[in-house]
C-alpha cells in the first residue's frame, strides 16, 4: 500500500512500529498463520487506519490454504475516517417500504421517522450511506439491498436493520477512502457470516487458553495474576502488555483482552518451561 496518510497520531499507532509488539500481533490475529505478504499487508493497513487489534477494531482470518482476509469493525471503520484529515461528515440510514425514497442525479431524498405503521406491514427494503470528504464538491453514497445481504440466521433474524446499516456504512467508508480501507471488509458482507469474534479471531481459540479448565469470567484476573507470579513477568514486559491493550491496569481490560493476556502468558509459560528443559 503506497502514499499512505497520516492520521492523527495515539498510542495506538506505536504498536504498528515495533518489532516486539509486531510479533505479538502476528501470533494472536489469526489461528492459521498469515503468509509473510499477508502480514506485511495487515500491518500496512493497521499502520494506515491507525487502528489497534487488541481492540478488537481490525482482525484477519484466514482458512486454509485460502487467502487471508482483513476485517475492521464498524466502529473501527468510523474512527480511522474520522481520524482522516479530509474527513467532514458521515450518514447511514435504514430505508422502508412505508418511506419516500429517491436517488435523482446522484442526491438522496428520504422522508423517514418513527413509523406507526405496525412491524407486519412494514419491509425493510435495505440501507444507504453517504460520506461527504472535505473540498469534495459531493457526497459519496452506497446503497444496499436486504435482497442481496439478508443472511436469515442468527443476528440477521434478530438484528435486520443494525447488519444492514454496518453493510452500508463499512462500504461507504471504504468507497470514499480507498487510501486507508481497500482491501478490507466487515464480516457483515460475507456470505455465509463468519464465525468470529472481533480482534482476537474465533471462539475456540480463546478456549484453548484455559486448557481445559472451566473459568468464569471473574476468575481470569485470578489466573491472570497467579502467571504473572508464577513466571516472574518482568514489570517492563507487563507494561508493554498494558500498552498494547490500551488500558493502565488489568482491572481495566474487558472479557476478551482477559482471555487474550491470558493466552500470552501461557504460551510464554510454555516457551519457559521448553528453554529449561
Amino acid at each position: 500500500m503506497n502514499n499512505v496518510i497520516t492520521l492523527t497520531h495515539d498510542r495506538n499507532q506505536d504498536i504498528w512500529y515495533n518489532d516486539a509488539d509486531l510479533k505479538e500481533i502476528r501470533r494472536l490475529i489469526s489461528t492459521t498463520p498469515l503468509t509473510d505478504i499477508e502480514f506485511r499487508t495487515f500491518v500496512e493497513i493497521g499502520r494506515a487506519t491507525g487502528l489497534n487489534p487488541f481492540l478488537r477494531e481490525l482482525w484477519a482470518v484466514k482458512y486454509g490454504d485460502k487467502a487471508a482476509q482483513i476485517f475492521i469493525g464498524r466502529d473501527g471503520y468510523r474512527i480511522s475516517a474520522r481520524r482522516h484529515p479530509d474527513y467532514e461528515a458521515h450518514q447511514v440510514e435504514a430505508v422502508y417500504s412505508d418511506e419516500h425514497f429517491k436517488i435523482i442525479n446522484g442526491v438522496i431524498y428520504h422522508e423517514c421517522g418513527f413509523s406507526e405503521t405496525p412491524a407486519k406491514d412494514r419491509k425493510l427494503l435495505g440501507a444507504y450511506c453517504r460520506v461527504k470528504r472535505r473540498h469534495a464538491n459531493d457526497w459519496t453514497y452506497v446503497k444496499v439491498s436486504m435482497e442481496e445481504y439478508n443472511k436469515k440466521q442468527s443476528i440477521w433474524n434478530e438484528k435486520p436493520e443494525t447488519m444492514i446499516k454496518k453493510v452500508a456504512e463499512a462500504q461507504a467508508l471504504r468507497q470514499a477512502f480507498p487510501e486507508i480501507f481497500n482491501g478490507t471488509y466487515h464480516e457483515a458482507e460475507l456470505d455465509p457470516p463468519l464465525k468470529i469474534i472481533e480482534g482476537v479471531n474465533k471462539v475456540h481459540e480463546l478456549n484453548e487458553v484455559l486448557e481445559q479448565k472451566k473459568l468464569e469470567p471473574c476468575d481470569y484476573l485470578v489466573e491472570i495474576e497467579r502467571l504473572i507470579q508464577e513466571i516472574e513477568l518482568p514489570e517492563d514486559r507487563f507494561n508493554k502488555a498494558l500498552v498494547l491493550f490500551s488500558v493502565n491496569s488489568i482491572e481495566e481490560m474487558d472479557e476478551v483482552q482477559q482471555k487474550a493476556f491470558l493466552n500470552m502468558l501461557k504460551k510464554l509459560k510454555s516457551k519457559i518451561r521448553n528453554t529449561n528443559v
